[in-house]
């Protein structure tokens, strides 16, 4: 009977240690889930558009900066949702950088991606249509 007492004593013990691992497993989970990368992932829902923000920083702070250099401050470029096409803001920003790239003889590196959202293969097909 001692011996018994002392395993549910033990077992006791484990289930709370593996009690709090499993919290802090669970806290750590979600603090990096819900971080996100430059706002462009608004998880799975399907009626919320990612990039409903985008555009909203991209004036001049005091007034004093031209369109042309508030398009020059966007450097990342977003399509619409589930389509290969960009968006006109991020159009009229590309077209400016690209007026200055062809004027100033300088290379770029692109990179892009898709989210979570959807099947590797419909995602890999995406990037596909949108690299060309």
């Amino acid at each position: 009977m001692l011996n018994t007492l002392g395993f549910i004593r033990s077992f006791k013990m484990e289930m709370l240690k593996f009690g709090k691992f499993a919290a802090l497993a669970l806290a750590m989970a979600v603090a990096v889930g819900c971080s996100s990368k430059g706002g462009d992932n608004a998880g799975a829902g399907g009626a919320v558009d990612p990039n409903a923000g985008y555009g909203a920083n991209t004036g001049a702070v005091d007034g004093s900066l031209s369109e042309e250099a508030a398009l020059r401050a966007i450097t990342t470029f977003y399509f619409e949702y589930d389509s290969s096409d960009l968006k006109p803001e991020a159009m009229r920003s590309l077209d400016v950088h690209a007026k200055d790239l062809k004027a100033n003889g300088a290379r770029v590196v692109l990179e892009g991606n898709t989210d979570e959202r959807g099947t590797r293969e419909y995602n890999m097909a995406l990037g596909e249509r949108r690299a060309k």
